[in-house]
């Protein structure tokens, strides 16, 4: 096709302006975010975005195609190690043909999320869609894969045969906010270690988690008092290296890796003490608390325990695990210093954690995965921990105060179980690809570089949706959450604690929301216990 065609391609598939997921950082909100993904898929299964310059994925069916299709990929071109042995290998037609693995995990998606700024954004109303004169989206400049002499097989718009296990927040690829030049377009790809014109504040719910004394029996590595100095980490290299910004072979090596930290033995371990925790976060007694904190320092405190991190550790964790989430993607990545000095803290973490536990190894998860990749560099051994830490308890605190605000508020109802759960409150939102070669997908041609977001709330949303077991909310393929067993785990303890100490509403103020239009969450939900009343 050539450039006008594709244009012209493009106009015919696009969405208005009024339902692009770029107005979402304009009119957050969950009830604006449930609308607009519902809209999206009611309109048809694929539309072009020309406010964010990608394909929006709606529709299960394509949705599934996409996540389970090697020729769209999970590396950012915008993502350059420093080092060649760092680098993730480009996909290739036979190199990319990774195995749809499931695999047990870790609470949250191994795809890290972001919040949304509190400074207004750029509403897509003022911002004018440009045609392009190139056949590649402004995002992906550098195309993974040259372009076969022969046209690929067109995507399976047939449901893929790999089962959709129930699954987390897969939060990926950042949609960019349009900045103002001679032309203006937003991409959907923004390097980690870059600062826009503007600084962009982040809005991040403010729970501290509950630290008791520690539960790590190994020696804890030292953590950095002050915020590395900004230049000291890379941390586009450092994004570049985790498992989740490759494909193919090098992708399968580094999930087996982190497969070793999320073994189903390490995981059935965890139960009783899970559960123990979640008795001591909900008492059973007639006490008031701010579930939103419960939801928050759950996760984070089963993530300490499995990697064995002491507590003492924890608010530096959630603080640098916050600022990565904050920076990889979404639909307005932080470019804000401090952010920044926060993200390259965890990585020094990282970095004295690696070489703490093979100076002293213990029986916990950290030093396995460590011993595990002993054969990978330093820098890309720390890289994985900051991922496993960054995507470790990111999504459970929104699907877990959604999910009982939705309880709730709808006390005549059934409550969901936690496959119906996932289904409706979708933790992570969507999902980012780039295209490798030309695929045709519900009757548009992609382009090679074009940039996809799968919208996985539609496709759970859509009136084509799976039945709740089948959900997407962890994606399907080779990059389905790592973590999904893990989470599965969490929620369900957390469901059955819930049911047991019967909480009610203590406010009947609106519930404030975080304004993440990809990871939300309630950043307070009051509730009064009454245990006596499960009996």
């Amino acid at each position: 096709m050539t450039p006008q065609q594709i244009n012209a391609a493009r106009r015919a598939a696009a969405c208005p302006r009024e339902l692009s997921v770029f107005s979402l950082t304009a009119r957050g909100g969950e009830e604006r975010a449930r609308a607009l993904f519902r809209a999206l898929a009611d309109r048809g299964p694929v539309h072009w975005d020309p406010y964010v310059a990608a394909w929006l994925v709606c529709g299960p069916t394509e949705a599934a195609a996409v996540l389970a299709d090697p020729r769209f990929s999970a590396h950012r071109a915008s993502y350059t190690a420093t080092e060649p042995a760092a680098k993730p290998a480009k996909p290739t037609a036979s190199a990319a043909t990774a195995s749809a693995v499931t695999e047990p995990a870790v609470t949250a998606s191994i795809e890290p999320a972001v919040t949304e700024p509190t400074a207004d954004p750029v509403d897509p109303a003022a911002v004018e869609p440009v045609e392009s004169t190139a056949t590649v989206a402004s995002a992906a400049t550098a195309s993974t894969v040259a372009e076969p002499a022969a046209e690929p097989v067109e995507s399976a718009v047939t449901r893929p045969t790999a089962t959709v296990a129930s699954a987390s927040t897969v939060a990926e690829p950042a949609v960019t906010e349009p900045v103002e030049s001679a032309v203006t377009r937003p991409t959907v790809t923004a390097s980690i270690a870059s600062t826009a014109a503007a600084t962009v504040p982040t809005a991040t719910a403010s729970i501290e988690p509950a630290v008791t004394a520690s539960t790590a029996t190994g020696p804890a590595p030292t953590a950095p008092t002050e915020p590395t100095e900004p230049g000291a980490t890379d941390l586009d290299a450092m994004a570049a290296r985790m498992m989740l910004s490759t494909d193919g072979p090098d992708h399968q090596r580094l999930r087996r890796l982190v497969q070793v930290v999320l073994s189903p033995r390490r995981i059935r371990a965890l139960e009783p003490w899970m559960r123990e925790l979640a008795a001591e976060l909900l008492p059973a007694a007639p006490v008031t608390l701010d579930f939103a904190g419960v939801a928050a320092a759950f996760p984070l405190r089963v993530l300490g325990r499995l990697l064995g991190l002491p507590d003492e550790d924890l608010p530096l964790l959630r603080a640098g695990s916050d600022a990565i989430t904050d920076i990889v993607g979404g639909l307005n990545p932080a470019t804000d210093a401090t952010v920044l000095a926060r993200a390259r803290a965890l990585h020094a973490y990282a970095i004295d954690l690696v070489h703490s536990r093979r100076a002293t190894p213990t029986e916990d998860g950290a030093t396995a995965f460590i011993t595990a990749a002993a054969d990978l560099p330093d820098e890309d051994i720390a890289a994985n921990l900051v991922m496993l830490i960054a995507s470790g308890h990111q999504t459970m605190p929104g699907f877990l105060t959604l999910s009982l605000h939705h309880a709730l508020d709808n006390p005549g109802t059934p409550p969901h179980t936690v496959p119906e759960a996932l289904a409706h409150t979708t933790p992570s939102r969507f999902v980012g690809r780039v295209a490798t070669t030309r695929a045709t997908l519900a009757g548009h041609q992609i382009e090679p570089g074009d940039s996809v977001l799968v919208l996985l709330a539609s496709a759970n949303w859509s009136a084509d949706a799976p039945p709740p077991a089948r959900h997407l909310s962890f994606g399907i393929g080779p990059h389905r959450c790592a973590g999904a067993a893990m989470a599965e785990l969490e929620a369900t303890v957390m469901f059955d604690r819930l049911a047991q100490v019967c909480p009610t509403r203590a406010s009947a103020e609106p519930a404030p929301h975080n304004g993440n239009s990809n990871l939300p969450a309630l950043t307070s939900l009051p509730v009064t216990l009454n245990p006596t009343e499960s009996r």
